[in-house]
């Protein structure tokens, strides 16, 4: 195994770097480009560089996301998240699977591809805040489209999140993560017979009304590629103090998790109010687009090529969809293992971080639009 590449995992896993808290991994990654004498592009949304090629008329994009999701109960942890634990040929720590082990890969790809010369221009891409809004490949893509797509014949990028090092993903759901909020009745706690209408209890029968409609939705919706959309029913939910358990709660506010189909995505809002027209319906972040590959592309033939994996849709939204708006074929392929994110006791085996390099350095070597 490339004793550089887990130091530099290992490094990164102790940086804490929550979503929109990057600062500090940015600066790790920035101090380690510039040893290396690479001239960078860096915001405080994203750093890239380009490793010119053989051929400068195409271009090949890695884009690995350094943020994290918060670690949640530390209780459930059977190591500190941010201890970077090797255990079984695995390395457990918070972001081992989504998505830091592919950012340690793309810091010591540059290595390998600065004593061996691209087949293309190879742009490395370091983005932030992918957990929330894809600002920092939406910041990164206006500033290559600014300066740089009109170089190029032909670009295509590989999204580096998990798929196992294995299969191909070429496309994935919509997302629009909503907030739903009813209004009730204020009271003291004494007096129940007074209040009419509760906001939790309202809350509970506009959800169970929502669920009802899905089937329906999953059924009209439904995407030969993609498959059905989905509702992650109350993701969250606030009504009310814990510190003032005589007080009714005059409202009450949960989050969904709505995944989307092309067909379902612009009309999800509208469907959803309409369901629930006494229900204040509202978007917590700018939605993601669903969003799909051709198979027919030669990044993704490639791909298929060097993994001999399956292509399929990937089943969480991603930053993919950025790239298919710039009109930039992209596929999805990472060392990570799409079962560990967003958990307790993340990891990333061994094994899948050595091939995804491999991987990695053979694209760059060898896959060129031109030829």
């Amino acid at each position: 195994m490339n004793g550089t590449l887990t130091k530099i995992l290992s490094e990164i896993i102790h940086i804490q770097s929550i979503s929109g808290q990057e600062a500090e991994v940015f600066a790790y990654i920035s101090r380690k480009l510039k040893v290396m004498n690479i001239t960078i592009e860096q915001t405080s949304t994203f750093i890239s560089t380009c490793i010119p090629g053989v051929d400068r008329e195409h271009a090949l994009i890695f884009n690995a996301h350094v943020d994290t999701v918060e670690a949640g109960n530390l209780a459930f942890w059977d190591h500190d998240p941010f201890s970077a634990t090797w255990k079984k040929n695995k390395l457990y720590g918070l972001g081992a699977s989504d998505e830091k082990g592919a950012v340690a890969i793309l810091l010591t790809l540059v290595q390998s591809l600065l004593k061996a010369k691209p087949a293309v221009d190879v742009w490395l891409t370091f983005v932030g805040q992918e957990e929330t809004t894809g600002q920092g490949t939406q910041d990164f893509l206006s500033l290559f489209i600014a300066k740089y797509k009109k170089l190029y014949k032909n670009i295509a990028a590989v999204i580096c999140e998990p798929t196992a090092s294995k299969n191909i993903g070429i496309g994935h759901k919509g997302n629009l993560f909503i907030k739903l909020t009813t209004q009730g009745e204020s009271g003291h706690g004494s007096r129940p017979d007074l209040v009419s209408r509760h906001a939790v209890f309202t809350m509970f029968a506009a959800l169970e009304k929502l669920k009802a409609k899905f089937p329906v939705w999953e059924a009209q919706f439904s995407d030969k590629l993609l498959g059905q959309p989905s509702c992650a029913f109350a993701t969250s939910i606030a009504a009310g103090s814990p510190t003032q358990p005589n007080k009714f709660p005059d409202q009450c506010s949960v989050t969904c998790d709505i995944r989307t189909t092309p067909d379902f995505h612009s009309q999800a809002i509208n469907l959803i109010k309409k369901a629930l027209p006494k229900v204040k319906v509202e978007l917590v972040f700018p939605p993601f687009p669903p969003s799909q590959t051709e198979n027919t592309e030669s990044i993704v033939r490639k791909a298929q090529q060097l993994t001999k994996g399956k292509l399929f849709a990937f089943p969480a939204s991603c930053d993919l969809c950025f790239f298919t708006e710039a009109h930039i074929p992209a596929i999805i392929l990472g060392p990570g293992d799409p079962a560990q994110m967003h958990k307790p006791n993340e990891s990333v085996p061994i094994k899948n971080l050595k091939r995804s390099l491999e991987l990695y350095q053979r694209l760059a070597l060898e896959w060129n639009e031109g030829h």
